[in-house]
């Protein structure tokens, strides 16, 4: 016979009635003692921890400062950064001088990518602040805000709220990322641009899944940043498309969208289309220099893609493509989680198509789309654990009440365990001292080479003398000379000269006209051994009219770079 609910709990009372019925009557005006605190153990204590955002939050924080601070001193990387952070800093120092954003004076040719970059180290400038000094500070500075950005778009989504501890985890993946921390102080641009992509992702996705007041300022905000990181690289452009399509798409689908249109195609209105209009009428071109210098059309590009792509996946974990698609898979098919998968997928095909970019900057084009990866782990690991658990309930309380915490809590330093297990085969290598780093440390000395052939050019020719180079970093900024950079970055001729095998070289390195360089007379050539060089023993003029010289009684610059004079 089934027992009633009243009596059953009357034969089985609860705890705390148990309590009641054990104890004897206290006297009439007594006061009860207060309940015994059960001691809690060390291992409960650092479970409550560790199950907690924060710390990993804080970890991941002090371990990027740390990394960044080893790059910055330690690796002496920071003390020169990339060469080419140097090209954007002689267009920054011109306009800050009042010369117009030029790399010569006089020659309206845009041989950079990252205007609003350049503008800010031009103002830096004028305020009589080193340019590299700021553009380490300043990525560095955004390399940490693009951590707690990844974060909160990690906990969007229909597991917000639910297991952050793994949101928050992976970042330390992130701040361990050698790519990441060596490209936030390399003096470039890619962690500023990082910054301005995640937050337009973190504005766009918080628009999407909201319908009230605040998604106009939502709508606002993302088309701000993303017009912001489109004027601080042209690839902001791509994010930008794609929200404008998912937004058609949600207005013709009739979800009310419609209203938000205006407020997001604001921002390009009135910033990016007349940056556009100036730029094409102050430079004759619609795209940048180094884009017709760089970007073919043909399968070798592709291929040379394909094969940047590779080096970067070698160098980062597999669970980076294959724990998403779990998200992709066992979620409904949301537009958070479509524009998300749309925007990694589509900067990924961009990069191979454009052939990808130096073979030893493995991961300098990735790294804008890592927090968009990462957050796309962050789904999948979350569906992985929630299908180990069965967690099927609509809210953490039916959960916790159909599944034990000490179940859940072991499930889920178990799928930790084997998170970690996968990730570290990888992570040694994507650190900077056996990753990229490495790649770039050549750059201790050859900048340092560069500097000294600098002081030497401008004492040994005259103000009004052309000097060509290989190398139109940090040559060219401490010479106060007029320079013609032979591979074409910064020359408009040597850019637009048509290849037929473009892209089966080096990116940015392939295009060449020795002639053209030696019939404009420079007063000396100077070749950087590490970059490769024009061939110019070919021209006979060069070997008639130019001779190799001793400038330096350095050996280790004199192994770097080689100089040739106009003797007659």
């Amino acid at each position: 016979m089934a027992i009633p609910l009243e009596q059953e709990n009357t034969t089985r009372p609860s705890v705390a009635q148990e309590g009641r019925t054990a104890s004897a009557p206290l006297p009439h005006g007594a006061v009860p003692a207060a309940p015994a605190i059960k001691p809690q153990s060390a291992i409960y204590n650092l479970q409550s921890v560790i199950t907690r955002p924060w710390p990993w939050l804080v970890v991941a924080l002090a371990l990027l400062g740390w990394h960044e601070y080893y790059l910055n001193s330690t690796a002496n990387l920071g003390g020169w950064g990339v060469d080419d952070a140097w090209i954007t800093f002689r267009y920054s120092h011109n306009l800050a001088m009042g010369n117009g954003p030029v790399w010569n004076v006089g020659e309206h040719v845009e041989g950079y990518t990252n205007f609003l970059w350049m503008v800010m180290i031009a103002v830096a400038m004028k305020l009589s602040f080193g340019g590299i000094g700021i553009s380490i500070l300043v990525g560095a500075l955004a390399g940490l805000a693009i951590l707690p950005l990844t974060y909160r778009l990690a906990e969007t989504g229909p597991y917000r709220g639910r297991l952050p501890i793994i949101s928050a985890a992976l970042l330390v993946l992130m701040a361990a990322d050698g790519s990441f921390a060596t490209w936030s102080i390399a003096g470039l641009e890619t962690s500023f641009y990082t910054m301005l992509l995640t937050a337009g992702l973190l504005c766009f996705v918080l628009m999407l899944e909201r319908d009230g007041s605040a998604e106009q300022r939502l709508a606002l905000a993302s088309g701000l940043l993303f017009t912001l990181a489109a004027l601080t690289r042209p690839e902001g452009l791509l994010a930008y498309a794609i929200g404008l399509t998912f937004l058609l798409l949600r207005a013709w689908r009739g979800r009310g969208f419609g209203r938000y249109l205006w407020l997001y195609l604001a921002p390009a209105i009135v910033l990016y289309l007349p940056y556009f209009a100036w730029r094409w009428s102050y430079y004759g071109w619609p795209l940048p220099n180094t884009f017709y210098n760089k970007v073919g059309s043909g399968w070798a590009q592709i291929q040379r893609g394909l094969t940047y792509e590779g080096k970067f996946r070698d160098r980062h974990s597999e669970l980076f493509f294959i724990i998403p698609f779990i998200a992709l898979v066992s979620q409904k098919l949301t537009y958070r989680l479509a524009f998300l998968f749309s925007v990694a997928l589509g900067y990924w095909a961009y990069i191979i198509y454009v052939g990808g970019d130096w073979d030893w900057a493995v991961g300098r084009f990735f790294v804008p789309i890592l927090p968009a990866l990462l957050v796309l782990n962050a789904d999948g690991l979350k569906s992985l654990y929630l299908a180990l658990v069965g967690w099927h309930s609509p809210s953490p309380d039916e959960d916790a009440a159909a599944n034990p915490p000490r179940v859940r809590k072991w499930l889920l330093v178990g799928l930790g365990v084997i998170t970690l297990a996968v990730v570290s085969f990888s992570v040694y290598d994507r650190t900077s001292t056996h990753g990229e780093q490495p790649n770039l440390s050549y750059y201790q000395s050859v900048a340092a080479a560069l500097y000294s052939c600098a002081q030497y050019i401008d004492n040994h020719s005259q103000t009004s003398d052309l000097i060509a180079t290989t190398a139109a970093g940090v040559l060219p900024f401490y010479s106060n000379r007029r320079y013609l950079d032979v591979l074409g970055l910064t020359d408009e001729h040597i850019a637009h000269i048509v290849i037929t095998d473009a892209g089966a070289g080096r990116a940015g390195h392939e295009k060449e006209d020795a002639d053209y360089v030696v019939n404009r007379q420079p007063a000396y050539i100077v070749l950087t051994l590490s970059l490769g060089k024009t061939d110019f023993s070919k021209v006979a003029s060069f070997t008639q009219h130019y001779a190799l010289i001793t400038w330096t009684s350095e050996p280790s610059y004199a192994s770097a770079i080689q100089v040739y004079k106009r003797v007659r």
